[in-house]
């Protein structure tokens, strides 16, 4: 017979009573799964409370995941001051089973959860640029001669006569006729006087057709501003068919989704709800079932996992095979699924043990 594969080690964990007819009781367990209840076969003996049922709870733990079960079909069990039938259980919490309240600890959670800090990086400083450098200061320039040197110092002249004081003879006429022997001006003055010419012409065509285009009648009026209408009355009935073409598909959508809610159907549900949605972005309904059937799902994938646990360990091979089939059809065969992964997992162990059992 060959054996079934190992299962991970399971964590450390502690109940401790806070309140009951227990109190101050403190047990420490390392199973997958301890049981509470008043009689002496569970792990947890709560003899003293009479509101506890003989087989009242269930915690297993499945890859580092602890979940609380209740097992009584006439008492409740709270979770945190929530009234739960499967839940996920975080380190910390409290339980109440009948008029116990128990703290549950996971050892060493704290440093488990403890976030790593980052190491801090160094970004090394850009080197600066050097300064350039000033420019040389420019040396005097030298002191340019003049264009004309004074004339010289007639012998006749007197003492302290300056020659350039005299005055000088008119310059003669310009050779080049003035302003028009400048060929630039020419050109500019011929180009200014095309454009001047170029602009009245065409101001004087635009006041002829706008002086021969004729007024429109009041018939014309008439007919123009009927057609304008009629496009927007056709528009208006375009509108409103097609308003009521998609309110008709999004009502029938809903009706199917709130039947298949109904019935347990919630992730065909969840796709009725989803096409809603995407012709009614604001139909608050459909979007609160839609979050209903999501958490419904959820809920039902999580109890068919503990179920097939709970199979396992009572070497029930079949029915445990059973429980993870339908939680990988559930799931739609999805590989990225990290349940999926599991379930498939536990397939294979409850189909190994149950061919070595034959």
């Amino acid at each position: 017979m060959s054996a079934a594969p190992s299962i991970a080690d399971n964590l450390r964990f502690t109940l401790e009573v806070l309140k009951g007819p227990h109190a101050g009781m403190k047990l420490e367990f390392d199973k997958g799964t301890i049981s509470i209840g008043r009689g002496v076969e569970n792990d947890v003996v709560l003899a003293n409370d009479p509101r506890v049922s003989r087989q009242h709870a269930e915690i297993k733990q499945s890859l580092g995941q602890f979940y609380l079960v209740n097992l009584s079909q006439k008492n409740f069990v709270l979770l945190n001051g929530q009234n739960i039938a499967t839940e996920k259980m975080e380190s910390k919490a409290v339980l109440q089973i009948g008029e116990s309240e128990i703290r549950f600890t996971v050892q060493g959670s704290t440093n488990l959860l403890e976030p790593i800090s980052p190491a801090a990086v160094v970004v090394p400083l850009k080197a600066e640029a050097p300064a350039a450098r000033p420019s040389a200061a420019p040396g005097p320039r030298p002191q340019q001669a003049p264009a004309f040197p004074p004339p010289p110092v007639s012998p006749g002249m007197p003492a302290g006569f300056n020659a350039s004081s005299m005055p000088r003879p008119p310059s003669g006429p310009s050779s080049g006729g003035g302003l028009f022997a400048n060929r630039k001006f020419v050109m500019y003055a011929v180009i200014a006087l095309m454009v001047v010419l170029f602009v009245l012409a065409n101001a004087g065509k635009k006041t002829k057709k706008v002086e021969d285009r004729p007024f429109r009648t009041e018939e014309e009026l008439g007919v123009a501003r009927q057609e304008a209408e009629n496009e927007i009355k056709a528009f208006q009935e375009r509108k409103e068919r097609m308003n009521q073409q998609i309110y008709q598909k999004a009502y029938e959508n809903f009706l199917r989704g709130y039947r298949d809610y109904r019935q347990g159907q919630y992730l065909r549900a969840r796709e009725s709800f989803q096409v809603v949605l995407n012709l009614d972005p604001e139909n608050e309904l459909a979007r609160r079932y839609m979050n209903l059937s999501k958490i419904r799902f959820d809920e039902l994938v999580k109890f068919n996992m503990l179920q097939g646990r709970r199979y396992l360990e009572k070497q029930n091979y079949r029915m445990c095979k059973a429980r993870y089939q339908t939680v990988m059809t559930m799931l739609g065969y999805d590989p990225s699924s990290p349940e999926y992964k599991e379930a498939l997992m536990m397939h294979k162990q409850c189909s190994v043990a149950l061919e070595g059992r034959y």
